[in-house]
């Protein structure tokens, strides 16, 4: 894309594929749409961004300063073990982990990038492939 790139309609694409993929799904029997549980979820992440993370996003980006604080407020909030093993203390649930994901990255794409990657790249390897007590040891250190 050059300098003069017009990503205008990147919103109206996105849109249109989502029409799309739901118009499929519903011809292949299947249903896309969040249930009730995670649209309750969607909300409540939605509503911790924007009291937690959106009013302060710019200043800490700014100001180059890590939130540490409000990452032990996500963790305290639940927000840290939505997708790990029920046994090791998560909700065991990729979809919900995508929706926070979603969710704290519009309010701040930094704190989104390290919620992803700490909880998500960085623990991959743990989750599937550990052992169970190295499973318990991480797993309850970063929950």
């Amino acid at each position: 894309m050059g300098k003069n790139a017009d990503y205008g309609q990147w919103p109206v694409i996105t849109l249109k594929r989502r029409e799309v993929l739901r118009t499929i799904g519903k011809e292949l029997g299947m249903d896309f749409e969040f249930g009730e549980e995670d649209k309750m979820f969607q909300a409540m992440v939605r509503d911790f961004c924007a009291k937690e993370i959106e009013p302060h996003a710019a200043e800490w980006d700014e100001a180059e300063n890590f939130p540490y604080e409000v990452i032990k407020k996500m963790a305290d909030a639940g927000l840290c073990g939505v997708h790990f093993p029920e046994q090791y203390g998560g909700s065991g649930d990729e979809i919900t982990f995508t929706i926070a994901n979603e969710e704290i990255s519009g309010a701040s794409a930094g704190i989104g990038v390290a919620y992803l990657v700490s909880l998500g790249l960085a623990m991959y390897p743990v989750v599937m492939h550990g052992n169970d007590e190295q499973k318990k040891h991480y797993i309850s250190r970063v929950i």
